[in-house]
């Protein structure tokens, strides 16, 4: 027997992060955002104290004021394994009390709060935001027994994951929720600056940053904003780019917030590139993707398949040949020479047009919004 809370004026929905939010994954707040307006929902984000990323101001963050953030505290790291267990065991109370219509648990980290909640009072959405590993996870399982809607980013991550998650089940239903952005302000032409925009960890290997530190590469006028990781001595390598003025350059760590995508949308092109050295860097579902799209600055990719897609479909960009060095190089260099042409201005345009026909957040969030009205509709 089924028995889902109707809903009534205002439903609760409890999101479960596995991040602390405002630092990275601004899907879960995008998805707080979209529910609670959609649905007039009172929506309340779980997430874990990480002691190295503090508490953000959400008002830089969330559009809708029914969205709240409850910070759970554990006596250990939350990534640790008696930090996890404690966070799930405070997180389950919580929601108990809260009696909510709808439980999101964004990646495998809260999934452990189903063996302590009703889940039959609930329609559950598991968001699957992470690598999906092919070694199996007992806690996964808990998606088939539990979970009545999947939401993956990508589809190739579909095809892959959902067997791995137990399904799909009878009656689960599956969905792509690509991690778009909400469209920005675009910068004028005359705003624009010579250079291209790197944003995110800029890592030795993952990202391929050892590339960019080429001297065949370093000449190149990027603009690196990010974590450096990966490296010996990180400062060294910040310092080295500092001193290249006429090259690249590190200009520090920036927050997510509106900052963020003004500083982006001042830029000619926007790179997107990870090592494709597993499943997860290879089908990539990039934020810095969709976030380049947004401001009408065309991103410069790799050949991730769904970069590749997005880019061919809508014309809005520059794919490399490969992931090799001289692939890089040659379409670096060719992004350089369009700087301020007709052509750069016709990719910028298609980048607002793809926004304005289906890849904005709000049209990439529709089916979920139905798929929980329908759960809640039939009950």
């Amino acid at each position: 027997m089924i028995l889902f809370s109707k809903p009534k004026r205002a439903p609760r929905i409890v999101i479960i992060s596995e991040v602390s939010v405002g630092y990275g994954t601004p899907q879960v707040i995008r998805v707080a955002d979209s529910l609670a307006r959609a649905l007039g929902a009172d929506v309340t984000i779980f997430e874990p104290d990480q002691p190295e990323r503090p508490p953000v101001d959400l008002a830089r963050h969330a559009q809708s004021a029914n969205v709240t953030v409850r910070r759970i505290y554990t006596s250990s790291h939350p990534y640790s394994t008696a930090g996890r267990i404690e966070f799930c065991l405070a997180v389950a109370s919580a929601v108990k009390q809260l009696a909510p219509q709808a439980v999101v648990v964004c990646a495998s980290y809260g999934l452990p709060i189903f063996y302590h909640i009703d889940t039959r009072r609930s329609v559950n959405v598991f968001y699957c935001l992470e690598h999906i590993p092919e070694k199996r996870d007992p806690t996964l399982d808990l998606v088939a027994k539990h979970c009545q809607i999947v939401v993956f980013p990508e589809r190739n991550r579909a095809r892959l994951y959902s067997p791995r998650l137990g399904g799909p089940t009878q009656g689960q239903q599956i969905l792509v929720v690509m991690n778009a952005n909400v469209p920005r302000a675009a910068s004028t032409a005359s705003e624009k600056v010579p250079r291209i925009f790197y944003g995110g960890s800029f890592h030795r290997e993952m990202t391929c940053a050892e590339y960019f530190l080429a001297p065949d590469m370093a000449q190149f006028p990027i603009d690196v904003y990010g974590i450096i990781d990966g490296f010996p001595d990180r400062k060294a390598i910040a310092r080295q780019m500092h001193g290249n003025q006429g090259g690249i350059r590190y200009c520090g760590y920036l927050e997510a917030d509106e900052r963020y995508f003004q500083t982006l949308a001042k830029y000619q092109y926007s790179l997107v590139i990870w090592n494709p050295s597993n499943e997860a860097q290879l089908y990539a579902a990039p934020n810095k993707l969709f976030d380049a799209i947004a401001c009408g600055v065309p991103p410069l990719c790799a050949p991730h398949p769904q970069c590749k897609e997005i880019v061919s479909r809508w014309e809005c960009g520059l794919i490399t040949d490969d992931w090799s060095p001289e692939s890089l190089r040659s379409r670096v260099s060719q992004a350089c020479n369009t700087f301020g042409s007709p052509f750069h201005g016709l990719l910028s345009d298609n980048c607002r047009k793809a926004m304005k026909h289906g890849l904005d957040w709000d049209s990439q969030c529709a089916e979920l919004i139905q798929a929980v009205k329908k759960h809640w509709a039939d009950e």
